[in-house]
């Protein structure tokens, strides 16, 4: 079933007019996204940018899942993990964990993308000092990494953490052009649909939002406002407001000089606007 937003609201409903999630959770034959191989039939254009884009990143995901009953994507409900799920959800059931710190705009659209895409969601709230020792980890890992690359990475290194003995899907392919967060990604053992077939620089938005209409996803949904893992996670406002505790730049947290406290009290909720001094 497909879902469509309610005229002036920007709420999900049914073609039959009421906001309705679909009844059999997780299951592959409730999803809405139209099979790729009935673009060609559907008259799309077998030889267009968009559907070349879309056949790759699902050629290699049916790689990647081929003889697995579940796949555990790390999701943020934005353009690219929407894209990845719908796709995914078609070859094996799947789990969609987020990392949200309570509030954040990840952890509000994944409750929405559960209640009327019917994707199961699992919903991460690490503890701060859990995410300040990853964002460390990650920087120290790859000196060309900016601080906010690094805290865009946080989500996906929580998710990995989870399930050590698991491959985690990721939308990151799609979505980055920074030569160190693609080195760095290549290092990891998490699969990254579109990352090896694309050239250097990645898909733009309008030729996602393409995919995702060829897709058949609600146009409430796919054209969810732009926003990077750290900000959408509410890790980016968490590390600032500790940097602001310690009175200290994002870059001197991350690089260990500072010693571990206990940013459980309110440095570690306070929302530090990103055009703070602190960066």
């Amino acid at each position: 079933m497909c879902v469509r937003a309610s005229p002036g609201t920007g709420i999900p409903r049914s073609r039959f007019g009421s906001p309705k999630a679909t009844s059999r959770r997780g299951s592959r034959a409730c999803s809405p996204v139209k099979p790729v191989s009935s673009l060609r039939r559907e008259g799309m254009g077998a030889d267009t940018p968009t559907e070349g884009l879309l056949r790759r990143v699902d050629s290699d995901i049916r790689r990647a899942v081929a003889g697995q009953e579940r796949a555990i994507i790390a999701f943020s409900g934005g353009l690219a993990s929407l894209i990845l799920a719908a796709l995914v959800r078609k070859r094996c059931d799947v789990t969609c964990e987020v990392v949200g710190l309570p509030g954040s705009a990840d952890a509000e659209s994944a409750v929405v993308a559960e209640k009327f895409l019917d994707y199961p969601v699992r919903i991460v709230r690490p503890a701060p000092m859990n995410v300040l020792r990853a964002a460390r980890a990650i920087a120290s890992a790859d000196a060309r990494l900016s601080p906010p690359a690094a805290l865009s990475l946080v989500p996906l290194a929580l998710v990995e953490a989870r399930h050590p003995r698991e491959r985690i899907l990721s939308g990151f392919g799609l979505t980055w052009d920074s030569s160190p967060v693609r080195s760095f990604l290549r290092s990891r053992s998490t699969i990254l649909p579109g990352l090896q077939a694309r050239t250097a620089a990645p898909p733009s938005r309008f030729r996602l939002l393409r995919v995702a209409d060829l897709l058949g996803l609600p146009e409430s949904f796919s054209r969810a406002a732009r926003r990077t893992p750290a900000e959408g996670s509410g890790i980016g406002p968490s590390i600032r407001a500790m940097a602001h505790a310690e009175h200290a730049s994002v870059a001197r947290l991350l690089a260990s000089g500072i010693p571990l406290h206990d940013y459980h009290g309110r440095a570690a909720t306070r929302v530090i606007p990103k055009s703070s001094p602190v960066d």
